[in-house]
């Protein structure tokens, strides 16, 4: 599977609403890179699902922008997981802000998962 993850880290115990919050602002921000890309590549659906959730035991929101078709328009996932934490805002009180990218492809195994901290 190709896929960014990116993950939002707070420290133990913080209230639920900042870490929600996260989550909609990795959400915003994906759907903002999705629109790039869509105007990038018009005439390929690159663009499979996107996940997003809050962890507010664990402190954490997450969001998965999950890719097909790469392969025909020689998409480079590193360059986009780059691209989204670029136009990242600051998030208060964040500890920790996180995106990982994998290029297993359609096969499943083998491939790249490689952390942009």
């Amino acid at each position: 599977m190709n896929f960014i993850q990116a993950r939002v880290q707070f420290p133990a115990g913080a209230p639920y609403d900042i870490v929600d919050e996260a989550s909609y602002i990795l959400e915003n921000k994906a759907r903002e890179l999705q629109k790039e890309l869509e105007a990038e590549y018009p005439d390929v659906e690159l663009f499979k699902d996107l996940l997003v959730m809050a962890d507010g035991n664990g402190s954490m929101a997450f969001a998965f922008l999950v890719f097909q078709n790469i392969e025909e328009v020689n998409f480079d996932v590193e360059k986009y997981a780059a691209r989204w934490r670029e136009i990242m805002p600051v998030i208060p009180d964040a500890r920790e802000i996180s995106f990982d990218f994998s290029t297993a492809g359609g096969g499943g195994g083998g491939g790249l998962v490689k952390p942009l901290i």
